[in-house]
Protein backbone atom coordinates (compact mmCIF):
# COMPACT_ATOMS: atom_id res chain seq x y z
CA UNK A 1 0.00 0.00 0.00
CA UNK A 2 1.46 3.62 -1.12
CA UNK A 3 1.95 6.13 1.33
CA UNK A 4 -0.75 8.38 -0.14
CA UNK A 5 -3.31 5.90 0.72
CA UNK A 6 -2.19 5.31 4.13
CA UNK A 7 -2.59 9.20 4.57
CA UNK A 8 -6.26 8.87 3.16
CA UNK A 9 -7.04 6.04 5.06
CA UNK A 10 -5.90 7.63 8.35
CA UNK A 11 -8.12 10.68 7.88
CA UNK A 12 -11.19 8.77 6.64
CA UNK A 13 -13.04 9.89 9.72
CA UNK A 14 -13.42 13.83 9.06
CA UNK A 15 -15.97 15.95 6.16
CA UNK A 16 -14.34 15.98 2.74
CA UNK A 17 -13.11 19.21 3.36
CA UNK A 18 -11.05 18.68 5.85
CA UNK A 19 -9.86 15.44 4.36
CA UNK A 20 -9.15 17.25 1.64
CA UNK A 21 -7.23 20.13 3.50
CA UNK A 22 -5.62 18.21 5.94
CA UNK A 23 -4.08 15.88 3.31
CA UNK A 24 -3.14 18.75 1.40
CA UNK A 25 -0.50 20.21 4.13
CA UNK A 26 0.72 16.71 5.77
CA UNK A 27 4.82 16.34 5.37
CA UNK A 28 5.40 15.18 1.64
CA UNK A 29 1.92 15.04 0.53
CA UNK A 30 1.62 19.15 -0.20
CA UNK A 31 0.59 17.36 -4.20
CA UNK A 32 -2.31 15.01 -2.73
CA UNK A 33 -5.87 15.39 -4.30
CA UNK A 34 -8.73 13.66 -2.60
CA UNK A 35 -10.48 11.88 -4.36
CA UNK A 36 -13.57 12.43 -5.97
CA UNK A 37 -17.10 11.72 -4.52
CA UNK A 38 -19.87 10.44 -6.42
CA UNK A 39 -23.46 12.06 -7.27
CA UNK A 40 -24.89 11.60 -4.12
CA UNK A 41 -21.31 12.98 -2.38
CA UNK A 42 -20.39 9.78 -1.15
CA UNK A 43 -16.57 8.54 -0.65
CA UNK A 44 -15.55 5.72 -2.87
CA UNK A 45 -15.93 2.27 -1.02
CA UNK A 46 -12.45 1.42 1.16
CA UNK A 47 -11.13 -1.87 -0.14
CA UNK A 48 -10.22 -5.44 2.20
CA UNK A 49 -6.82 -4.56 2.70
CA UNK A 50 -7.75 -1.10 4.09
CA UNK A 51 -10.33 -2.52 6.08
CA UNK A 52 -7.36 -4.99 7.19
CA UNK A 53 -5.07 -2.42 8.31
CA UNK A 54 -7.25 -0.26 10.76
CA UNK A 55 -8.48 -3.77 12.41
CA UNK A 56 -4.58 -4.09 12.47
CA UNK A 57 -4.03 -0.61 14.52
CA UNK A 58 -6.44 -1.85 17.08
CA UNK A 59 -4.98 -5.92 17.49
CA UNK A 60 -1.19 -5.01 17.48
CA UNK A 61 -1.22 -3.52 20.87
CA UNK A 62 -3.00 -6.09 22.18
CA UNK A 63 -1.34 -8.88 20.75
CA UNK A 64 1.81 -7.15 21.93
CA UNK A 65 1.08 -6.97 25.34
CA UNK A 66 -0.16 -10.07 25.67
CA UNK A 67 3.01 -11.64 24.46
CA UNK A 68 4.93 -9.95 26.65
CA UNK A 69 2.46 -11.26 29.73
CA UNK A 70 3.35 -14.68 28.19
CA UNK A 71 7.02 -14.04 27.87
CA UNK A 72 7.33 -12.52 31.42
CA UNK A 73 5.04 -16.16 32.62
CA UNK A 74 7.65 -18.43 30.84
CA UNK A 75 10.15 -16.19 32.59
CA UNK A 76 9.00 -16.94 35.69
CA UNK A 77 8.02 -20.64 34.63
CA UNK A 78 12.01 -21.42 34.05
CA UNK A 79 13.06 -19.83 37.14
CA UNK A 80 10.70 -21.90 39.27
CA UNK A 81 11.23 -25.37 40.85
CA UNK A 82 8.86 -26.69 38.24
CA UNK A 83 10.60 -25.40 35.46
CA UNK A 84 14.02 -26.85 36.56
CA UNK A 85 13.15 -29.71 37.12
CA UNK A 86 11.17 -30.10 33.73
CA UNK A 87 13.98 -28.72 31.63
CA UNK A 88 16.14 -31.30 33.72
CA UNK A 89 14.08 -34.12 33.32
CA UNK A 90 13.72 -33.03 29.23
CA UNK A 91 17.87 -33.28 28.87
CA UNK A 92 18.17 -36.63 30.86
CA UNK A 93 15.42 -37.89 28.26
CA UNK A 94 17.37 -36.42 25.06
CA UNK A 95 20.30 -38.03 26.15
CA UNK A 96 18.98 -41.51 27.12
CA UNK A 97 18.00 -41.40 23.46
CA UNK A 98 21.19 -40.30 22.30
CA UNK A 99 22.99 -42.82 24.40
CA UNK A 100 20.48 -45.83 22.97
CA UNK A 101 20.76 -44.79 19.52
CA UNK A 102 24.72 -44.83 20.11
CA UNK A 103 24.75 -48.12 21.95
CA UNK A 104 22.71 -49.55 19.16
CA UNK A 105 25.09 -48.41 16.40
CA UNK A 106 28.27 -49.42 18.35
CA UNK A 107 26.91 -52.71 18.89
CA UNK A 108 25.84 -53.38 15.41
CA UNK A 109 29.26 -52.22 13.80
CA UNK A 110 30.72 -54.44 16.33
CA UNK A 111 28.74 -57.22 14.97
CA UNK A 112 29.21 -56.78 11.44
CA UNK A 113 32.88 -56.36 11.98
CA UNK A 114 33.00 -60.00 13.56
CA UNK A 115 31.02 -61.00 10.81
CA UNK A 116 27.70 -62.18 12.28
CA UNK A 117 24.45 -61.93 10.30
CA UNK A 118 21.38 -61.10 11.44
CA UNK A 119 18.91 -63.50 13.34
CA UNK A 120 19.74 -65.45 16.17
CA UNK A 121 23.76 -66.47 16.87
CA UNK A 122 25.56 -68.45 19.63
CA UNK A 123 27.82 -66.66 22.16
CA UNK A 124 29.45 -68.41 25.07
CA UNK A 125 26.90 -70.85 24.67
CA UNK A 126 24.38 -68.88 24.99
CA UNK A 127 21.48 -67.79 21.99
CA UNK A 128 21.42 -64.27 21.46
CA UNK A 129 19.79 -61.40 19.10
CA UNK A 130 21.79 -58.23 18.90
CA UNK A 131 23.59 -56.84 21.85
CA UNK A 132 20.30 -57.60 23.98
CA UNK A 133 19.60 -59.94 26.58
CA UNK A 134 19.66 -63.83 25.61
CA UNK A 135 16.74 -64.86 23.04
CA UNK A 136 14.65 -67.39 24.78
CA UNK A 137 12.31 -69.83 22.75
CA UNK A 138 9.18 -71.45 24.14
CA UNK A 139 8.14 -73.36 20.84
CA UNK A 140 6.51 -76.99 19.96
CA UNK A 141 6.36 -78.86 16.88
CA UNK A 142 3.59 -79.44 14.78
CA UNK A 143 3.91 -82.34 12.34
CA UNK A 144 1.89 -83.35 9.18
CA UNK A 145 3.56 -81.90 6.87
CA UNK A 146 6.95 -84.70 6.57
CA UNK A 147 3.49 -87.53 5.99
CA UNK A 148 1.66 -88.40 2.42
CA UNK A 149 -0.87 -86.48 3.35
CA UNK A 150 1.41 -83.07 3.31
CA UNK A 151 -0.71 -80.83 5.47
CA UNK A 152 -0.42 -79.53 8.97
CA UNK A 153 -2.38 -81.92 10.91
CA UNK A 154 -5.19 -80.75 12.19
CA UNK A 155 -6.71 -78.20 9.61
CA UNK A 156 -9.33 -80.57 8.73
CA UNK A 157 -11.08 -79.88 11.93
CA UNK A 158 -9.84 -76.09 13.14
CA UNK A 159 -8.74 -72.77 10.70
CA UNK A 160 -4.89 -71.93 11.09
CA UNK A 161 -5.90 -68.82 12.82
CA UNK A 162 -7.51 -70.95 15.39
CA UNK A 163 -3.95 -72.24 15.36
CA UNK A 164 -2.34 -69.45 16.01
CA UNK A 165 -4.58 -67.70 18.64
CA UNK A 166 -3.90 -70.46 20.75
CA UNK A 167 0.41 -70.14 20.14
CA UNK A 168 -0.77 -66.41 21.04
CA UNK A 169 -2.49 -67.23 23.69
CA UNK A 170 -0.58 -69.55 26.00
CA UNK A 171 3.01 -67.59 25.29
CA UNK A 172 4.73 -69.68 21.83
CA UNK A 173 6.57 -67.46 20.12
CA UNK A 174 7.99 -69.99 17.49
CA UNK A 175 6.79 -73.49 15.99
CA UNK A 176 8.99 -76.12 14.58
CA UNK A 177 7.35 -77.34 11.07
CA UNK A 178 8.25 -80.71 9.92
CA UNK A 179 9.09 -81.55 6.12
CA UNK A 180 10.19 -84.37 4.39
CA UNK A 181 12.62 -84.53 0.99
CA UNK A 182 9.89 -86.14 -1.12
CA UNK A 183 7.68 -83.33 -0.75
CA UNK A 184 9.40 -80.79 -1.50
CA UNK A 185 11.42 -82.54 -4.58
CA UNK A 186 7.33 -83.22 -5.51
CA UNK A 187 5.82 -80.43 -4.30
CA UNK A 188 2.00 -81.79 -4.59
CA UNK A 189 -1.13 -80.23 -3.66
CA UNK A 190 -2.50 -80.38 -0.45
CA UNK A 191 -5.84 -81.29 0.49
CA UNK A 192 -7.78 -80.04 3.29
CA UNK A 193 -11.33 -79.05 4.54
CA UNK A 194 -12.44 -76.08 2.20
CA UNK A 195 -14.49 -74.40 4.60
CA UNK A 196 -11.78 -74.36 7.08
CA UNK A 197 -8.87 -72.95 5.39
CA UNK A 198 -10.16 -71.87 2.16
CA UNK A 199 -6.66 -70.00 1.54
CA UNK A 200 -4.97 -73.01 1.56
CA UNK A 201 -7.47 -75.35 -0.20
CA UNK A 202 -5.66 -76.73 -3.70
CA UNK A 203 -2.32 -74.84 -3.11
CA UNK A 204 1.00 -76.54 -3.63
CA UNK A 205 3.41 -77.73 -0.33
CA UNK A 206 6.24 -75.22 -1.00
CA UNK A 207 3.09 -72.77 -1.17
CA UNK A 208 1.03 -74.15 1.95
CA UNK A 209 4.77 -73.96 3.59
CA UNK A 210 5.08 -70.40 2.80
CA UNK A 211 1.51 -69.55 3.92
CA UNK A 212 2.45 -71.33 7.11
CA UNK A 213 5.53 -68.56 7.21
CA UNK A 214 3.42 -65.75 6.33
CA UNK A 215 0.85 -65.93 8.84
CA UNK A 216 3.15 -66.66 11.75
CA UNK A 217 4.84 -63.68 10.52
CA UNK A 218 1.05 -61.97 11.05
CA UNK A 219 1.09 -63.26 14.86
CA UNK A 220 4.70 -62.32 15.61
CA UNK A 221 5.86 -66.45 15.58
CA UNK A 222 8.71 -67.38 13.95
CA UNK A 223 9.77 -70.71 12.18
CA UNK A 224 11.75 -73.56 12.42
CA UNK A 225 12.29 -75.47 9.06
CA UNK A 226 12.93 -79.31 9.94
CA UNK A 227 13.96 -81.75 6.64
CA UNK A 228 12.46 -84.55 9.45
CA UNK A 229 12.50 -87.13 6.62
CA UNK A 230 13.72 -88.71 3.60
CA UNK A 231 10.91 -90.05 2.23
CA UNK A 232 7.11 -89.13 3.47
CA UNK A 233 5.81 -92.70 3.90
CA UNK A 234 8.94 -94.16 5.91
CA UNK A 235 7.60 -94.09 9.99
CA UNK A 236 11.02 -94.81 11.16
CA UNK A 237 14.08 -93.27 9.78
CA UNK A 238 16.95 -95.43 8.88
CA UNK A 239 19.41 -93.67 10.87
CA UNK A 240 21.50 -91.57 8.59
CA UNK A 241 21.11 -88.40 6.40
CA UNK A 242 20.42 -90.08 3.20
CA UNK A 243 19.78 -93.11 1.49
CA UNK A 244 20.34 -95.07 -1.07
CA UNK A 245 16.91 -93.61 -2.86
CA UNK A 246 17.69 -90.32 -1.41
CA UNK A 247 21.29 -89.60 -1.37
CA UNK A 248 22.93 -86.50 0.50
CA UNK A 249 23.08 -84.25 -2.78
CA UNK A 250 19.02 -84.38 -2.64
CA UNK A 251 18.97 -83.21 0.83
CA UNK A 252 21.18 -79.83 -0.22
CA UNK A 253 18.47 -79.54 -3.02
CA UNK A 254 15.81 -79.49 -0.86
CA UNK A 255 17.35 -76.78 0.96
CA UNK A 256 18.15 -74.85 -1.56
CA UNK A 257 14.34 -74.88 -2.37
CA UNK A 258 13.58 -73.55 1.15
CA UNK A 259 16.05 -70.96 1.06
CA UNK A 260 14.90 -69.53 -2.38
CA UNK A 261 11.98 -69.27 -1.88
CA UNK A 262 11.72 -68.34 2.13
CA UNK A 263 15.33 -66.09 2.07
CA UNK A 264 13.07 -62.69 2.61
CA UNK A 265 11.02 -64.46 5.29
CA UNK A 266 12.28 -62.49 8.23
CA UNK A 267 10.24 -64.92 10.90
CA UNK A 268 11.98 -68.13 9.59
CA UNK A 269 14.72 -68.52 12.44
CA UNK A 270 16.76 -71.43 11.54
CA UNK A 271 16.99 -74.62 9.30
CA UNK A 272 16.99 -77.98 11.43
CA UNK A 273 19.52 -79.98 9.47
CA UNK A 274 18.19 -82.90 9.35
CA UNK A 275 15.56 -85.23 12.31
CA UNK A 276 17.58 -87.55 14.63
CA UNK A 277 20.92 -88.79 12.44
CA UNK A 278 20.24 -92.07 15.32
CA UNK A 279 23.28 -94.11 13.32
CA UNK A 280 25.44 -92.10 12.26
CA UNK A 281 28.74 -90.83 14.67
CA UNK A 282 30.54 -87.44 15.15
CA UNK A 283 33.95 -87.02 13.94
CA UNK A 284 34.22 -90.25 12.85
CA UNK A 285 36.99 -91.28 10.36
CA UNK A 286 34.11 -93.46 8.05
CA UNK A 287 33.12 -90.64 5.82
CA UNK A 288 29.63 -92.71 5.07
CA UNK A 289 28.73 -92.48 9.13
CA UNK A 290 30.38 -89.19 9.90
CA UNK A 291 27.61 -86.45 10.85
CA UNK A 292 30.12 -83.82 11.76
CA UNK A 293 31.27 -83.19 8.48
CA UNK A 294 28.00 -83.84 6.89
CA UNK A 295 26.42 -81.01 9.23
CA UNK A 296 29.45 -78.50 8.29
CA UNK A 297 28.47 -79.24 4.35
CA UNK A 298 24.91 -78.89 4.70
CA UNK A 299 25.05 -75.85 7.13
CA UNK A 300 27.48 -73.53 4.87
CA UNK A 301 25.18 -74.92 1.89
CA UNK A 302 21.97 -73.26 3.60
CA UNK A 303 24.07 -70.10 4.44
CA UNK A 304 25.40 -69.43 1.11
CA UNK A 305 21.61 -68.35 -0.04
CA UNK A 306 20.30 -67.28 3.98
CA UNK A 307 23.10 -66.32 6.12
CA UNK A 308 20.74 -64.83 8.67
CA UNK A 309 19.34 -68.45 9.36
CA UNK A 310 20.62 -70.28 12.23
CA UNK A 311 21.21 -73.55 11.49
CA UNK A 312 20.00 -76.29 14.04
CA UNK A 313 22.57 -79.77 14.58
CA UNK A 314 21.09 -82.30 15.87
CA UNK A 315 22.72 -85.23 18.10
CA UNK A 316 23.53 -88.85 17.07
CA UNK A 317 22.39 -92.20 18.94
CA UNK A 318 24.24 -94.59 20.98
CA UNK A 319 26.82 -95.83 18.18
CA UNK A 320 30.43 -96.02 19.43
CA UNK A 321 29.48 -93.47 21.99
CA UNK A 322 31.33 -92.50 24.82
CA UNK A 323 28.35 -91.10 27.03
CA UNK A 324 27.98 -93.12 30.75
CA UNK A 325 24.58 -94.12 29.91
CA UNK A 326 21.71 -94.99 26.97
CA UNK A 327 20.57 -91.97 24.95
CA UNK A 328 17.76 -91.01 23.26
CA UNK A 329 17.56 -90.41 19.67
CA UNK A 330 19.84 -87.34 18.76
CA UNK A 331 20.40 -86.47 22.40
CA UNK A 332 24.14 -87.94 22.05
CA UNK A 333 26.43 -84.79 21.47
CA UNK A 334 28.82 -85.55 24.06
CA UNK A 335 31.55 -85.66 21.55
CA UNK A 336 31.20 -82.43 20.42
CA UNK A 337 33.15 -81.16 23.44
CA UNK A 338 36.60 -82.36 21.44
CA UNK A 339 35.77 -81.29 18.19
CA UNK A 340 32.65 -79.00 17.75
CA UNK A 341 31.02 -78.22 14.14
CA UNK A 342 33.61 -75.53 12.31
CA UNK A 343 31.10 -73.88 9.96
CA UNK A 344 32.40 -70.39 7.75
CA UNK A 345 29.52 -69.05 9.71
CA UNK A 346 30.57 -70.43 12.99
CA UNK A 347 28.34 -68.21 15.69
CA UNK A 348 25.35 -68.72 13.10
CA UNK A 349 24.89 -72.70 14.72
CA UNK A 350 23.30 -74.30 17.60
CA UNK A 351 23.52 -77.40 19.38
CA UNK A 352 19.68 -79.30 19.40
CA UNK A 353 19.38 -82.56 21.37
CA UNK A 354 16.25 -84.66 21.67
CA UNK A 355 15.29 -85.46 24.91
CA UNK A 356 12.70 -88.09 26.17
CA UNK A 357 11.32 -89.97 29.30
CA UNK A 358 10.35 -93.21 30.50
CA UNK A 359 7.13 -92.96 27.81
CA UNK A 360 9.24 -93.15 25.06
CA UNK A 361 11.41 -95.34 26.52
CA UNK A 362 12.18 -97.00 29.91
CA UNK A 363 16.17 -96.53 30.20
CA UNK A 364 17.66 -98.22 33.49
CA UNK A 365 18.52 -94.40 34.88
CA UNK A 366 14.85 -93.78 35.35
CA UNK A 367 14.44 -96.99 37.51
CA UNK A 368 17.11 -95.49 39.93
CA UNK A 369 16.21 -94.88 43.08
CA UNK A 370 17.43 -91.31 43.37
CA UNK A 371 15.11 -90.70 40.43
CA UNK A 372 14.32 -87.99 38.85
CA UNK A 373 16.90 -86.43 40.85
CA UNK A 374 19.50 -88.29 39.30
CA UNK A 375 18.75 -86.52 35.84
CA UNK A 376 20.47 -83.66 35.33
CA UNK A 377 24.26 -85.24 36.12
CA UNK A 378 23.42 -87.78 33.05
CA UNK A 379 21.74 -84.55 30.82
CA UNK A 380 24.66 -82.63 31.79
CA UNK A 381 26.94 -85.48 30.26
CA UNK A 382 24.65 -86.14 26.84
CA UNK A 383 24.52 -82.49 26.18
CA UNK A 384 25.21 -79.88 28.86
CA UNK A 385 28.90 -79.72 29.56
CA UNK A 386 28.94 -79.95 25.52
CA UNK A 387 27.56 -75.90 25.34
CA UNK A 388 29.77 -74.78 27.77
CA UNK A 389 32.89 -76.86 26.03
CA UNK A 390 32.36 -75.64 22.29
CA UNK A 391 30.48 -71.99 23.46
CA UNK A 392 27.48 -73.04 21.05
CA UNK A 393 24.00 -72.21 22.57
CA UNK A 394 21.73 -75.44 22.96
CA UNK A 395 18.44 -75.03 21.88
CA UNK A 396 16.42 -78.62 22.55
CA UNK A 397 14.62 -79.20 19.63
CA UNK A 398 11.93 -82.32 21.23
CA UNK A 399 11.10 -83.61 24.56
CA UNK A 400 7.80 -83.91 26.02
CA UNK A 401 5.69 -87.33 26.82
CA UNK A 402 2.23 -88.20 28.58
CA UNK A 403 2.11 -86.05 31.28
CA UNK A 404 1.21 -88.68 34.28
CA UNK A 405 3.09 -91.05 36.41
CA UNK A 406 6.39 -91.58 36.13
CA UNK A 407 6.87 -89.39 32.96
CA UNK A 408 5.32 -86.25 34.80
CA UNK A 409 7.93 -86.45 37.24
CA UNK A 410 10.46 -86.71 34.98
CA UNK A 411 9.08 -83.61 32.50
CA UNK A 412 8.79 -81.47 35.71
CA UNK A 413 12.70 -82.09 36.68
CA UNK A 414 13.32 -81.68 32.90
CA UNK A 415 11.80 -78.26 33.13
CA UNK A 416 13.60 -76.86 35.88
CA UNK A 417 16.46 -77.95 34.10
CA UNK A 418 15.87 -75.87 31.16
CA UNK A 419 14.69 -73.16 33.36
CA UNK A 420 17.84 -72.70 35.68
CA UNK A 421 20.14 -73.07 32.41
CA UNK A 422 18.41 -70.66 30.76
CA UNK A 423 18.22 -73.39 27.94
CA UNK A 424 15.30 -72.56 24.91
CA UNK A 425 13.59 -75.28 23.56
CA UNK A 426 10.66 -76.50 20.85
CA UNK A 427 8.06 -79.12 22.96
CA UNK A 428 7.13 -82.15 21.27
CA UNK A 429 4.10 -81.86 20.23
CA UNK A 430 1.44 -79.59 19.79
CA UNK A 431 -0.80 -82.87 17.96
CA UNK A 432 -2.93 -84.60 20.16
CA UNK A 433 -2.49 -87.92 18.48
CA UNK A 434 1.51 -88.44 18.69
CA UNK A 435 1.36 -92.41 20.00
CA UNK A 436 4.46 -91.95 22.39
CA UNK A 437 3.48 -88.32 23.97
CA UNK A 438 0.50 -86.91 23.49
CA UNK A 439 0.23 -83.56 22.50
CA UNK A 440 -0.73 -79.55 24.15
CA UNK A 441 -4.46 -79.86 22.91
CA UNK A 442 -7.24 -82.53 23.31
CA UNK A 443 -8.46 -84.53 20.16
CA UNK A 444 -11.11 -82.12 19.02
CA UNK A 445 -8.15 -79.69 18.35
CA UNK A 446 -9.67 -76.65 20.60
CA UNK A 447 -9.08 -77.91 24.22
CA UNK A 448 -6.23 -77.59 25.68
CA UNK A 449 -4.49 -79.81 27.74
CA UNK A 450 -4.35 -77.96 30.77
CA UNK A 451 -2.25 -79.99 32.60
CA UNK A 452 1.10 -79.37 30.57
CA UNK A 453 0.37 -75.94 29.70
CA UNK A 454 0.47 -75.12 33.33
CA UNK A 455 3.75 -76.90 33.80
CA UNK A 456 5.14 -74.36 30.85
CA UNK A 457 3.06 -71.26 31.78
CA UNK A 458 6.35 -69.48 33.35
CA UNK A 459 9.11 -70.63 30.85
CA UNK A 460 10.67 -67.35 29.54
CA UNK A 461 9.79 -66.80 25.76
CA UNK A 462 11.30 -63.26 24.26
CA UNK A 463 9.20 -60.93 22.35
CA UNK A 464 9.62 -61.44 18.72
CA UNK A 465 9.21 -57.80 18.09
CA UNK A 466 13.34 -57.96 19.71
CA UNK A 467 13.98 -60.58 16.88
CA UNK A 468 12.15 -58.25 14.17
CA UNK A 469 14.16 -54.97 15.04
CA UNK A 470 17.55 -56.94 14.84
CA UNK A 471 17.08 -58.28 11.29
CA UNK A 472 15.50 -55.08 9.96
CA UNK A 473 18.96 -53.30 10.43
CA UNK A 474 20.36 -56.71 8.54
CA UNK A 475 17.56 -56.32 5.88
CA UNK A 476 20.74 -56.70 2.92
CA UNK A 477 23.70 -58.64 4.67
CA UNK A 478 25.13 -61.26 2.65
CA UNK A 479 28.05 -63.33 3.21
Amino acid sequence: MTTRSRNYIALSGHSTAERTQEASVLPGDEGFISPEEDSNGRLPSRSHSEDEWDRNITIFPALSRQFSYEQNGLKKFLKSKTGILTIFGAVVVLCGVVVFCLRNTIAIARLRQMGIPPGLYSRDGVLYVGHKSPFMIKGFSWYGMEAPTVMPAGLDKVSINEIFEFTSKFGFNAIRLPLSVENLVKNPIGYTVTFKNPELTGRSYIDVVKAITRKAAHNNVLILLDVHRLQSHEIKSKGLWYSKEVPEDRLVYVWKILCNHLKDEWNVLGADLYNEPWDAVWNSSDKSRDWKRAAERLGDSVHETCPSWTVFIEGIGGRESTTKTEVFWSENLRDIQDAPPQLKLKNKVVLSPHVYGPSVHNQSYFKDASFPKNMPSIWDDHFGESSKASGIATVVGEWGGHYHGMDREWQSEFFRYLKDRNIPFFYWCLNPDSVDTGGLIHEDWRTPEENRLSMLADAPSTKVKDYLIHFKHWRNWRV
